[in-house]
């Protein structure tokens, strides 16, 4: 468990949160309060898709989560 208020121990996740507010809700505090909960989990739904399909990432060398998931199975392949 990590200590509280140390955002290095969960470090991909605090990455993700903040790809999830500036590029997805510009705005966000002014946005999300704008949206119903069930809107918001749709918007959060398609932004996870997103991510993980279309979002091309560098620490990849410009492959998606999803593409590098689908070497990994396919080849057993570990490392980057």
């Amino acid at each position: 468990m990590s200590r509280v208020g140390n955002s290095l121990y969960n470090r991909e996740i605090e990455y993700f949160f903040s790809i999830l507010k500036t590029e997805i809700f510009p705005n966000f505090c002014k946005r999300v309060k704008l949206l119903t909960f069930n809107e918001l989990k749709n918007e959060i739904k398609e932004f996870i898709d997103w991510y993980n399909n279309d979002r091309f990432m560098k620490k990849l060398d410009l492959k998606t989560p999803q593409q590098m998931w689908d070497v990994y199975k396919n080849n057993k392949f570990i490392g980057v």
